[in-house]
């Protein structure tokens, strides 16, 4: 599937050239696989890991976010019926 093309689970970012690996790099899909397994295999120094987890707070703040301008928008056409 294409997140676990993008996650690294089937072709390690490395392989990529290397401004394609820095945009997945960057995507938040990179934080499922290849982040993970980097750090575990100890390939990624302190800094990098607090890079990696920056990275993850970024997305995750960009995400709660959307999801909140997307629920204020859908609540206007919400229409409950009974109790």
């Amino acid at each position: 599937s294409l997140v676990a093309f993008l996650s690294g689970s089937l072709v390690p970012l490395t392989f990529f050239p290397k401004i394609i690996a820095e945009l997945l790099s960057f995507l938040p899909f990179s934080s499922l696989i290849y982040t993970p397994v980097m750090v575990i295999i100890e390939k990624y120094s302190m800094s990098q890991m607090i890079q990696a987890l920056s990275l993850q707070l970024f997305w995750l703040f960009i995400m709660i976010a959307l999801s909140q301008l997307i629920w204020k928008c859908v609540q206007n056409y919400i229409t409950i019926q009974g109790g």
